[in-house]
């Protein structure tokens, strides 16, 4: 019987050298164990993000367009009947153009005929110490007869779409407001002016994406020296995908190197 196991090794041979590595499989079942551990601790993460987007809960807040604070029903309330309403919406995002799409919208109220106004917003960036002339920008321009109004404009936007779904893009978002008299002749209004007149609100219409709550930005710190006119607000609007696509797809490449980790360590060549 001796005899027979000592003939079925061949000599040079080990034991150990006939088997498989046993610690290989212990190292894919704490990589699987690992990985386990993972989407446990990440799914709740990626269900309550999920359930923002689905259930629309983010899509809407508004937010005052001049502090960056959020809109509360007191505050809804304490608006006056005799002030207007200016509400910019960003409604679309165009990753391949860096383009985003804004809906203007709101109601002006005026003691008699209200005047032609240009509201003009502007996309500031961070090259406001070397820059030369205005950034890009766009008007709307409402008719003495256009109490109730809605317009799109659209603005160029920052962003690397090649990070997807860790791509933030984002606006800074100046905005300056004219008074066009009979002669032409042109007027801006002092943001003390549209405070006490006006209630301008900023939100996000986005569906994929997710809104920070805006920041703002001292307009001196983004004036040029070259530039012909002075912003009244200015806000950093910033933009993000929800939680759940970055959680799907770190476990999803996790997936991926796991599997192929298994495939190559367990086996021999």
């Amino acid at each position: 019987m001796a005899q027979e196991t000592t003939q079925s090794i061949a000599p040079g041979e080990s034991r150990t050298a006939r088997h498989p590595k046993r610690h290989w499989h212990r190292a894919a079942l704490a990589l699987t164990l690992f990985l386990i551990a993972v989407v446990i601790v990440t799914l709740p993460i990626a269900l309550r993000s999920m359930g923002t987007v689905l259930f629309g809960r983010q899509v809407g807040e508004l937010y005052d367009l001049e502090t960056g604070k959020v809109v509360t029903p007191a505050d809804a309330e304490a608006a006056g009947a005799a002030q207007s309403f200016f509400n910019v919406a960003v409604t679309d995002i165009d990753e391949g153009k860096e383009i985003a799409t804004l809906g203007l919208s709101g109601h002006r109220v005026c003691p008699g005929v209200c005047p032609t106004a240009k509201v003009t917003f502007f996309a500031l960036g961070d090259n406001t110490g070397f820059r030369r002339g205005l950034p890009p920008s766009a008007t709307l321009t409402l008719q003495p007869t256009d109490e109730l109004y809605t317009e799109s404009l659209q603005l160029p936007i920052e962003g690397q779409p090649s990070l997807y779904p860790f791509d933030v893009w984002r606006l800074s978002l100046g905005a300056t407001v004219n008074v066009v008299g009979p002669d032409g002749k042109q007027t801006p209004l002092s943001p003390q002016f549209l405070r006490d007149h006006s209630v301008l609100t900023v939100q996000n219409q986005l569906p994929d994406f997710l809104m920070q709550p805006p920041v703002r930005l001292d307009p001196k710190e983004v004036q040029a020296t070259s530039d012909p006119l002075q912003f009244v607000v200015v806000q950093q609007l910033t933009f993000q995908r929800p939680d759940y696509l970055k959680v799907l797809s770190i476990i999803l490449v996790v997936l991926i190197t796991v599997s192929g980790a298994l495939a190559l360590l367990t086996r021999t060549i």
